[in-house]
């Protein structure tokens, strides 16, 4: 993996962009990052860290600290890093979660983002994603990227002098150990809680032994008193009471069984109902023999009842016949009724006869009496007319004299019309303004009910949605999880229906305001060129100000005040003739009119005198009284043929219902006539069935309260006998027995019970004693089984924990064994380094020796001196000695995580170790050493103060505080 190039924005203590290009510092393989303290010199480092990682190289730099304190409030922190892996180019961009204030000017919470660009133009976009891929990619994770780039300041000095308990929690972090670590404590909490199952085990064996103490049993007794109770000798001898116990149980269950059967031997209960029933047996019998005694009156009683019916059957037939000769003769006397009104309506046949001569004589007479009355009113429609064409002669001669004057007046009317023109039209301009103020209050009125029917459907599907709202549930509206104020169900009889319905009478109210526009704009335009449109003014001006429709009604009306007093003048010359309204009948209204009127009134004069001559001459009063006294008599005519026509109608109607009643009683009187024959015949044959005289029917009847009790007598009698006999049938079987001694029965029962109660008893507390035993026998037995295993579990846990905690004899963990062979290893590839920074003097080498006392051991080091040939504890190294060893163990150790992981080669790495403390001689070989690092194709960057690597290395990166706050990278 090689770095390529590094973006820093708003990132650490750099404001504004800054750029690191790391191919640029390729060519000579090793660079020099200097700067002053604090100047921000390892937060290059934490970009490298952040970019790939998202966390800074060191633990006291949380990756929502990176943003820069001098950065603007709107820059974006973000970090860019381009790197090759195998010969693939990635860019990776991260930006930490940071608060700046965002486009509206607000400040607002921004979570950590990222993005890697694949070589195939595939591009990452989710945290999660960006970093399992970078992970791939690397192979390492980010400490142990840390411990390989990074060789931080004065570690690997600390890190040589540790104790092993120390390096085993260095190397435990850079290693991945921490599986056996884990594995350590689950097998100590596991050693705990075997020793606890132990001790909870004994526990339960001294419980059940305990409550075997008191039971009575001296060799049990006996075992339980030792010190240490043998519990399989305990067990044998429960095994041996138990087995006694089963067989005295038998032999009880023996004793109880023979009882039982003993006591079956004597039923109480049924003795008992065995005496009742012969008791019962004995007085059925008596029963029956008193009723046997009585048989006698029963059959005497039988035939008393069987002759009252028969005498009953018999009266009831012969009742039905006299109701029948009854019905009879009734059918009879309305047959006569019928016949008599019949003869009477054929009787009143010539007065009906004569009726309708009389009918049809007065309609003859009625078809002469129209005709006369119908020339003499056509007579004195002449004689009318004839005076009223003398009449219209003498008035023609008038007119004609006073057109002069019609002439005057008609010439007024014409310009007070053409002024009541305008007004009509002011006025119906008026009724439009007024119109179109309804019209619009009524738009606002349905524009506000179509407000509030809208509101309240929102709000009721609002409820709706509301109700359907779960906790945790995202909402379907706004998406959020909590919901804190969900709308309340309302009932405003807001339904969709509702609503269309108010959309409606919107539209058609909002369709009826334009209409009302329309119509005013046209009235407004058939006034133009009159004198009213200077009152009006515009259309806009009447929408704004009703008022002026209203003043031109009023200009209106005075105009036409000046023209009534004008025309009164004329009109009093013309009264004496003619009214006005007269005159516009006659079609003198106008100019044309009185030109007319006067050529017609001339025409008239000659019409009428022509028709004077052809009309007849006489008195019309005498004509009028004719006709009065012909319309009397027809009159009266028409009132005597209505008379007439009604009394042929009742008569009719008369007659016909007449023959129905006749043939309807007909009727009845032969069924009645029938059904007395039919009766007759039944009695008679009845009578000779039953055997009874005529005489006998005549005699008072028995009540029926008296048959109701015979029967009864009847009834009971045979009631009792019945059930008599039915018991006496149910208890045959009782038939000859004695009654039991009941007494003698309870005495031997009573012992017998108390024999089975003292059994029962023993056998229950027998029961207890064995089932004590049982549960404390098998209880024993699962403890004896479960100690076993876990005495087995026990030993093999501890086993593991000794050898997992290093509690032996070496004091050596596993974890620290297994860290041991890492160890090794990297101490193996640090000595290559030091055999030639030390022109081979010193090695590094793991004591394989046990410590002193308790003490952790397998990760103590020491220095092997070639010089003496003897190793000595690495403390004892200078200053610079201890430079070399630490920078040795740096890249051995990182030698050894890039083997490890897979084979990646990192071929960056940071050393930012304290060169300041070195002599010339010993600097000299530490930069022999990084320009051997330079021949394995590897770019160093080394983070000093020390001027000799300035001028030996002068590529570099120098970073420069700016004076207002924060720093610059400038690139070499």
């Amino acid at each position: 993996m090689q770095l390529e190039q590094l973006q820093l924005e708003a990132f650490g203590p750099f404001a504004g962009r800054q750029q690191v290009d790391f191919k640029a510092l390729s060519g000579s393989g090793i660079f020099v990052i200097t700067g002053p303290t604090g100047a921000g010199k390892t937060s290059i480092f934490d970009g490298v860290m952040f970019a790939l990682y998202g966390r800074a190289s060191g633990d006291s730099r949380p990756a929502d600290g990176l943003r820069s304190d001098y950065a603007a409030e709107d820059a974006v922190s973000r970090v860019r890093l381009v790197f090759t892996v195998r010969g693939q180019r990635y860019t990776v961009e991260r930006a930490p979660k940071q608060v700046r204030r965002n486009s509206r000017g607000n400040y607002s919470t921004f979570n950590q983002q990222a993005a890697l660009y694949l070589p195939d133009g595939q591009v990452l976009t989710r945290v999660r994603e960006v970093d399992e891929q970078l992970a791939q990619l690397v192979g390492l994770g980010a400490e142990q990227f840390r411990q390989i780039v990074l060789l931080p300041q004065g570690e690997f000095q600390r890190l040589l002098q540790s104790s092993s308990a120390d390096k085993q929690l260095i190397f435990r972090r850079i290693f991945g150990t921490q599986l056996f670590a884990r594995l350590e404590e689950a097998l100590k909490t596991e050693l705990a809680a075997q020793q606890e199952a132990l001790q909870a085990h004994q526990a339960q064996r001294q419980l059940l032994l305990h409550q075997l103490n008191g039971s009575g049993d001296g060799a049990l007794q006996q075992l339980l008193d030792t010190d240490y109770p043998d519990v399989e000798a305990i067990c044998q001898l429960l095994e041996q009471r138990q087995m006694a116990g089963r067989s005295a149980l038998d032999e009880l269950a023996a004793q109880l069984e023979k009882n039982r059967r003993d006591q079956q031997k004597y039923p109480l209960e049924q003795m008992g109902r065995d005496n009742a029933a012969i008791v019962q047996l004995q007085s059925c019998q008596q029963a029956l023999a008193a009723l046997d005694e009585q048989a006698g009156e029963q059959a005497q009683r039988r035939c008393q009842l069987a002759q009252m019916e028969k005498l009953a059957r018999c009266r009831q037939a012969a009742q039905q016949a006299q109701e029948h000769r009854a019905r009879c003769d009734e059918a009879a006397a309305g047959l006569k009724e019928a016949q008599t009104q019949w003869d009477d309506l054929q009787q009143r046949r010539s007065e009906i006869e004569s009726a309708e001569r009389e009918l049809r004589e007065l309609e003859s007479r009625r078809s002469e009496s129209d005709r006369q009355l119908q020339l003499e009113k056509s007579r004195l429609e002449s004689l009318h007319l004839r005076q009223k064409l003398e009449g219209s002669l003498q008035d023609s001669l008038l007119t004609l004299q006073r057109l002069d004057t019609v002439e005057q007046y008609v010439q007024c009317c014409a310009e007070q019309a053409d002024l009541a023109a305008l007004r009509a039209q002011a006025v119906t301009l008026q009724e439009q303004l007024a119109e179109f103020g309804r019209a619009g209050c009524a738009c606002r009125a349905a524009q506000e009910e179509y407000d509030r029917i809208s509101g309240a459907y929102h709000r009721s599907q609002a409820g709706q949605l509301a109700q359907t709202l779960r906790p945790n549930a995202p909402c379907p509206v706004c998406g959020s999880t909590h919901h804190p104020a969900p709308a309340k169900t309302v009932d405003a009889g807001a339904d969709y229906p509702a609503l269309q319905a108010a959309t409606a009478a919107l539209t058609a109210a909002t369709a009826a305001l334009r209409q009302r526009d329309a119509q005013l704009a046209a009235a407004l335009e058939q006034l133009n060129g009159s004198d009213l449109l200077p009152v009006l003014g515009t259309l806009s001006a009447l929408k704004a100000d009703p008022a002026l429709a209203a003043g031109a009604t009023l200009f209106c009306d005075e105009r036409q005040q000046q023209l009534r007093q004008k025309q009164s003048r004329l009109a009093e010359a013309l009264a004496a003739f003619c009214p006005v309204d007269q005159l516009q009948k006659k079609g003198l209204d106008t100019a044309a009119g009185v030109a007319a009127s006067r050529a017609g009134v001339q025409g008239k004069r000659q019409l009428w005198a022509e028709q004077l001559t052809a009309l007849p001459t006489g008195c019309a009063q005498e004509v009028q009284d004719k006709v009065r006294r012909l319309e009397e008599e027809r009159q009266a005519s028409e009132k005597r043929q209505e008379a007439l026509r009604r009394q042929l109608a009742e008569y009719e109607q008369q007659l016909a219902s007449c023959r129905e009643r006749l043939a309807i009683r007909r009727q009845l009187a032969e069924q009645t006539a029938q059904a007395v024959r039919e009766s007759a015949e039944a009695l008679a044959a009845l009578l000779a069935r039953e055997e009874v005289q005529p005489e006998q029917l005549r005699r008072t009847p028995p009540t029926t309260a008296q048959r109701q009790q015979l029967q009864e007598q009847i009834d009971r009698y045979e009631q009792e006998r019945q059930r008599l006999l039915g018991q006496k049938e149910a208890l045959a079987a009782y038939e000859g027995r004695a009654l039991s001694d009941l007494e003698e029965a309870r005495r031997v029962l009573d012992a017998l019970r108390e024999q089975e109660q003292s059994a029962r008893q023993q056998v229950t507390a027998l029961q207890l004693t064995l089932q004590k035993q049982k549960s404390s026998l098998s209880q024993l037995q699962q403890l004896l089984k479960e100690q076993g295993r876990l005495d087995e579990a026990y030993m093999q846990v501890q086993d593991l924990y000794r050898v997992a905690s290093g509690k032996n004899s070496q004091h050596l963990s596993f974890e620290r064994y297994v860290l041991s062979g890492y160890f090794d290893r990297v101490l193996a590839a640090a000595n290559l380094r030091l055999d030639q920074m030390t022109q081979g003097k010193y090695m590094l080498l793991r004591r394989t020796e046990k410590e002193k006392g308790n003490a952790p051991s397998g990760l103590e080091m020491e220095v092997l001196d070639s010089y003496s040939g003897k190793a000595r504890p690495v403390s004892t190294l200078s200053g610079g000695e201890s430079f070399k060893a630490a920078l040795s163990l740096a890249l051995g150790l990182a030698d050894v995580i890039g083997a490890q992981s897979g084979g990646i080669a990192l071929d960056t790495v940071f050393i930012d170790e304290g060169f300041g403390s070195l002599d010339p001689q010993s600097l000299e070989e530490a930069m022999n050493t990084l320009e051997a690092l330079k021949k394995e194709e590897r770019l160093v960057g080394i983070i000093s103060h020390v001027q000799a690597l300035k001028e030996r290395f002068p590529q570099g990166i120098e970073v420069r505080p700016l004076p207002g706050g924060g720093s610059a990278i400038h690139q070499k």
